[in-house]
């Protein structure tokens, strides 16, 4: 069982947007693109179009109080994923389960559930908020 958060945490979805509201969030609320990818093996050696699945996720419940949301996604060929988002104390739980409908494997390595939208956190746009970044790499030179 999932406790439920006292505060005034709140979600919802709509065109692949899942929006947390909260307002203890700049500007309110976080807009996450949701379900940003699934993706095959050797994504880092090949055109992102080549390393995607098809995919397109449908909302079949939403509890009218903002605290829960349950989807269906098909990710081409036959894959079936059945998701869920709770609010739970100070954040989200979520929870997926993913099957193989078809006879023949699948190359689907891994996902990448959200995409999150910065621009209240950064005061810059979506494209250009990395200049107010720190990224991280494996490399230990900055040649």
């Amino acid at each position: 069982m999932v406790a439920r958060a006292s505060g005034e945490l709140k979600i919802s979805w709509t065109n692949n947007v899942l929006t947390i509201s909260d307002a203890r969030l700049p500007g309110g609320k976080l807009e996450v693109w949701y379900l940003e990818a699934f993706c095959r093996s050797g994504a880092w050696a090949r055109d992102w179009r080549q390393t995607t699945l098809a995919h397109t996720t449908t909302l079949t419940w939403a509890d009218p109080a903002g605290q829960h949301l349950k989807f269906r996604t098909a990710v081409e060929p036959n894959i079936q994923v059945l998701h869920e988002i709770d609010v739970a104390d100070d954040g989200l739980e979520l929870r997926f389960e993913l099957v193989n409908q078809g006879k023949e494997p699948v190359d689907l390595q891994w996902f990448e559930p959200a995409c999150i939208r910065v621009e209240n956190f950064t005061d810059c746009q979506q494209s250009n908020y990395s200049a107010r970044s720190l990224f991280l790499t494996s490399r230990t030179d900055c040649a």
